[in-house]
């Protein structure tokens, strides 16, 4: 069976979407489990769908204590590949990792990040 390309309803372009009963479970399953699924929502793109996940993620953070936020990083907290939008956002030539990045690696590195979530001595 093959698999289907789809057209992602927020950018237009095209992608493959693997969620098929038949086939390899898609790649939308290696992403952090954040948001709800809307049976209503169409698939996105990998890119148009991280970029929505870091936006809940940012929204949910926002509303957690810190050790909350921290247990939530914990959970999701994995030895693969970082994501754009979701761990790092590129500003030029520059990698800047998202403050779910940094929580989820669960400590403070002393290096001063922009987007470090622990508290300074």
């Amino acid at each position: 069976m093959t698999t289907p390309e789809k057209t992602c309803p927020e950018c237009g372009n095209s992608f493959l979407c693997g969620n098929n009963s038949a086939g390899p479970a898609c790649w939308c399953g290696s992403m952090p489990r954040i948001m709800p699924v809307e049976p209503t929502t169409s698939c996105r793109c990998p890119n148009c769908l991280a970029k929505a996940i870091a936006t809940a993620i940012e929204r949910k953070l926002n509303r957690l204590s810190h050790s909350e936020a921290l247990r939530l990083a914990a959970r999701e907290a994995t030895n693969a590949p970082p994501v754009e939008h979701i761990d790092y956002v590129m500003e030029g030539p520059a990698m800047v990792f998202t403050r779910w990045f940094l929580l989820k690696r669960g400590f403070c590195c002393g290096s001063n990040c922009r987007n470090c979530p622990f508290p300074t001595a």
